[in-house]
């Protein structure tokens, strides 16, 4: 009943238009599905520029949409099977492809859930485990956009942030090769998801003792391998879009300037009433000050949980 297919313009158009133009178009040119979704006007692109290499610029990553890719492939499949679903057009957009989309996104928002259910059983039972979940389900944006807004990146990034935080908890039981490599995979997909979650990056170190932290540091190589293969299909889309594997990065800034960073605004992204994280989602601060007992069962937890 929650479920709600449909993109929101324009940054969930920018996850999403990968799909249709590498499986249907077998290109990265965004050109035909922007013009589908009514974002060129009078012949001009609206929120992007033409690039160096005659490509649509796009800095929204392809993470989320390889996280959607399988489902998005079953639905184009089940389109052409089944006769009911003839009359939606093979345009990669319509509302088969569109619901794979939700379903994935929702099944995403859960496994970031049951993840997080899975680490705090550690420290207290299995019903206040529980409950933890399911505030963070109904008193956070995670249900929104899981289901609403599904065509962000927002509900991807949990599980891959999530998945950073037990595949990093594994390295207590030993700093290996076969432990580290995972770690830095599911990191660098988590960056190439949503570079913000680039910060995870400190989650293995913060969660490890001081010699699990040696350990680490002397033998970095296959976290590293891991995390540049992890993040390698974004460099490789950037490469193709702009002539530069990290242009996705640098566009935003060109766009923006650095004015934004002139001015810290602390104060109000916490409890501003608009869209403040503690008036719009106050479980947070319940979370937050939650911390303190989690300190004292697991301090290097609660120092990455606090980063």
């Amino acid at each position: 009943m929650w479920a709600e297919p449909g993109l929101m313009m324009p940054d969930g158009t920018g996850y999403y238009v990968y799909l249709p133009s590498l499986w249907m178009d077998g290109d990265l040119l965004f050109f035909d599905e922007w013009q589908r979704l009514g974002l060129i006007r009078d012949g001009v692109p609206e929120f992007k520029s033409v690039t160096s290499t005659d490509h649509l610029a796009n800095h929204w990553t392809i993470g989320p949409a390889l996280i959607w890719f399988p489902a998005f492939v079953a639905a184009d499949a089940l389109r052409g099977a089944v006769p009911a679903l003839h009359g939606f057009a093979r345009d990669g957009v319509t509302l088969p492809y569109n619901l794979a989309v939700v379903i994935t996104s929702a099944l995403a928002g859960l496994v970031a859930l049951l993840i997080g259910e899975r680490i705090a059983r550690s420290f207290a039972g299995p019903l206040a485990s529980a409950a933890a979940a399911v505030a963070a389900w109904v008193g956070t944006p995670l249900m929104w956009y899981s289901l609403r807004d599904s065509s962000m990146s927002h509900a991807a990034s949990a599980a891959a942030a999530a998945g950073v935080v037990a595949l990093s908890l594994r390295l207590r039981r030993g700093v290996t090769p076969a432990a580290l490599f995972p770690v830095g995979l599911v990191l660098g997909f988590a960056a190439m998801v949503r570079i913000q979650n680039a910060a995870f990056l400190l989650v293995p170190l913060l969660v490890l003792d001081r010699e699990g932290r040696r350990s680490l540091l002397r033998r970095p190589l296959p976290l590293i391998a891991g995390g540049a293969l992890g993040v390698l299909p974004e460099l490789v889309a950037s490469t193709v879009i702009y002539g530069n594997p990290l242009g996705f990065a640098s566009i935003g800034v060109r766009a923006i300037g650095w004015h934004p960073w002139s001015r810290f605004s602390g104060i109000e992204t916490l409890f501003s009433w608009w869209h403040g994280l503690f008036t719009w989602s106050p479980v947070t601060a319940l979370a937050i000050a939650g911390l303190v007992v989690l300190w004292r069962r697991d301090r290097s937890l609660a120092a990455a949980a606090a980063l």
